[in-house]
């Protein structure tokens, strides 16, 4: 256990510090959690049984879900959420990281994402004028070299001679 979750207050201790401390403390508790969830999982299954539900009785996806009680600050897991979601997509999952949400709170925050994500999607079709489509849909024309010299030259009109003056 962290010194710092029996003595309160520690002065001089870096986030980083205190991340460091608590690792080993979140590790155990991580491999207690996965132990102590299946055995809820199987508890609830059993219970289910015992009513006569029989659909939750033999459903292997429900899911034991612990809070998080790691110590990341907010500005780390909004970091996180914009940078994994730029990658995959899938919101919820990630807003349920933020501390203090539960699972209302962050499909509620998907919703509304979703929402005005819909909204700029339709201002910005609603801004781009006929003519911009109209360009954006034409094909480029094709450029052809110039007459009697390769694309990009001017063709060479008469070769004279040197001149010298006396």
């Amino acid at each position: 256990m962290p010194p710092h979750y029996l003595l309160g207050a520690v002065v001089n201790m870096s986030a980083e510090g205190i991340a460091a401390a608590e690792a080993g403390y979140h590790r155990n508790l991580s491999a207690r959690k996965k132990s102590i969830g299946e055995g809820y999982e199987l508890a609830m299954r059993t219970a289910a049984a015992m009513l006569g539900d029989e659909s939750a009785a033999v459903s292997t996806t429900d899911q034991v879900e612990w809070e998080n009680v790691s110590s990341w600050s907010l500005s780390q897991v909004s970091d996180f959420v914009q940078k994994i979601e730029s990658i995959t997509g899938p919101l919820e999952p990630l807003f349920r990281m933020v501390p203090g949400w539960t699972k209302t709170d962050a499909a509620t925050a998907v919703t509304a994402a979703e929402k005005r994500t819909d909204a700029i999607a339709a201002a910005a079709a609603a801004r781009m004028s006929t003519t911009e489509l109209a360009a954006r849909t034409a094909t480029a024309p094709t450029n052809s070299p110039a007459p009697g010299g390769d694309a990009g030259t001017a063709p060479v009109e008469t070769a004279g001679q040197p001149t010298t003056t006396p």
